[in-house]
């Protein structure tokens, strides 16, 4: 099969600014930088292999400016492919990466906007999402944004890209897209929310199965995980551990009201439940026919 190298390029100027006293003099140790760019790039290629997957990237650091710890970086994206091609879907191909920017600075919005406590999820009109948070205020995202932040796919980026944030020490951090043409995007995260991004300590009890009504709301068929709805209205992330992947894949494109699972628990060491692991589903007509029941609680 014939090659054809690309003859379109699209660049974006990237800041990473970290501001307080411990940075003002233009400064950042080596301890606290190199994780934050190792995590901007890591997030940024999460992103890409759903967002832009026709492309190649490079993202180089440009410049180091005074004044605060600004770190200039570039993103450089090439598109591959047939020339007619290329030049017939231009206008949809580049613009890639700063749509992978703005979707990660609406991923930091809606973290922000939870503040890493329960919400809830609304689809009102053509399907727009809005994400009402625990003091009900609402805040508008698109499926893919949304679908991203509920994913959890650059949670862990987003907990190493904060990580340097201290109160009275690196107060703030800011994220700007700065694309040759098209809209600057920003968003600045202040120590004080430092919380909101961090991953929960890891799972230390699991609460063995029990069967119970719920409502799919998301799935990611390469990894096997989504979210689900419980009775009560909370959102819960899963990961399916069942044998027959098929059973899941032909009732969450058919089904959209309530099933019935199988699963345990994962709770953290307040005893709260973060994750669900499930072992079957089945339609609900179907009852609860298959299900065993064990009520023990194991701590690993």
């Amino acid at each position: 099969m014939e090659t054809f190298a690309s003859f379109s390029q699209e660049r974006v100027e990237v800041h990473l600014r970290f501001e307080g006293p411990e940075v003002d003099d233009g400064t950042m140790s080596l301890e606290d930088i190199v994780p934050v760019l190792q995590a901007f790039s890591s997030a940024y290629a999460e992103l890409a292999k759903t967002d832009d997957p026709s492309s190649t990237y490079r993202v180089k650091i440009a410049a180091v400016r005074q004044g605060s710890a600004d770190i200039v970086l570039e993103i450089w994206k090439t598109v591959t492919g047939h020339p007619d091609f290329v030049a017939g879907a231009g206008s949809i191909l580049i613009g890639g990466a700063q749509l992978i920017l703005k979707r990660m600075i609406e991923v930091i919005r809606i973290k922000r906007h939870v503040k890493n406590r329960p919400y809830k999820v609304d689809i009102r009109g053509d399907n727009n999402i809005v994400v009402i948070n625990s003091q009900d205020t609402s805040l508008e995202a698109s499926k893919r944004t949304h679908d991203a932040f509920e994913s959890g796919i650059i949670d862990k980026q987003l907990d190493r890209l904060t990580s340097p944030l201290k109160v009275g020490r690196i107060e703030a951090a800011e994220l700007e897209a700065l694309p040759i043409n098209g809209e600057a995007l920003s968003e600045r995260i202040s120590a004080e929310e430092r919380d909101y991004f961090r991953v929960e300590d890891p799972v230390t009890t699991t609460r063995g199965r029990a069967n119970q009504i719920v409502t799919l709301n998301s799935l990611y068929k390469s990894t096997n995980n989504g979210s689900l709805r419980l009775t009560d209205g909370r959102l819960v992330p899963f990961s399916y551990k069942g044998e027959d992947k098929s059973i899941l894949y032909s009732i969450f494109g058919s089904e959209n009201g309530p099933v019935i699972a199988l699963w345990e628990e994962n709770l953290n060491k307040l005893g709260e439940v973060v994750s669900l692991d499930i072992f079957d589903i089945r339609l609900l007509q179907l009852e609860l026919f298959d299900f065993q029941r064990e009520d023990t609680v194991q701590d690993k």
